[in-house]
């Protein structure tokens, strides 16, 4: 048996919210981690936060690019 040692964000429902992302997409994301919940924080990989940061960040891009496109057109 390994040991696992990943580093984990506990994130408070109240934070997660401040994050401002859609609920379809926060409960996408975090969906996998509810089972780690402890005395209301949600306890989420470093790695896999990071990982996350970076869909919103690359969907937020998008949204951004095209409604760029759509004012210059």
């Amino acid at each position: 048996m390994s040991v696992n040692n990943n580093e984990f964000c506990d994130l408070s429902h109240k934070e997660i919210r401040a994050l401002q992302i859609p609920d379809t997409v926060a409960g996408f994301l975090l969906s996998p981690f509810h089972l780690n919940e402890r005395d209301g924080y949600i306890l989420v990989p470093t790695e896999a936060f990071k990982e996350m940061i970076d869909l919103i960040t690359a969907h937020a891009q998008l949204i951004h690019a095209e409604a760029l496109a759509q004012t210059s057109n």
